[in-house]
């Protein structure tokens, strides 16, 4: 009699743990997706060093990115960064017309690596729009490049 109760419990506690994998197996995987526009209000062209070629701006000119990142049941806000984060670590050098620069880090309070510089708007559970505006103001900040 000892025998079958201790192989009952056994057989219980396997069925529950096979259980506990199936659901977990079978769990649905969701998306987040980011529109990210960069819009150059400037009379300036915008460029980057290699990797970001595709982030090139002419003058009042916008572009459009697609970012796509795992998520929960629905977007949240906070669980976005900027593209430029997704490829670099450290700072990054802005051109305007190839002869004025600026360098920006995440820290940096009006930059493209910082998502809080974003302006966003949530376009549905799952999608976010992010807009970047490049002003005269950034281009007043840039140095002559060396």
């Amino acid at each position: 009699m000892v025998q079958k109760t201790t192989w009952m419990r056994y057989l219980t506690l396997g069925t529950i743990f096979s259980a506990l994998l199936i659901h977990i197996s079978c769990k649905k995987e969701y998306f987040g997706y980011g529109h990210f526009y960069f819009v150059n209000e400037t009379n300036h062209s915008i460029t980057y060093g290699n990797l970001f070629e595709e982030y090139n701006l002419g003058p009042h000119q916008t572009i459009l990115i697609k970012q796509t990142q795992d998520a929960t049941r629905r977007a949240n806000l906070e669980d976005y960064i900027s593209p430029f984060s997704m490829r670099t670590k450290g700072p990054l050098d802005i051109r305007f017309d190839a002869n004025k620069c600026v360098t920006v880090l995440r820290e940096t309070e009006h930059s493209v690596l910082n998502i809080e510089s974003y302006k966003p708007e949530k376009l549905d559970k799952f999608t976010y729009k992010f807009t970047y505006t490049f002003t005269e103001a950034d281009y007043n900040r840039a140095l002559t490049c060396p």
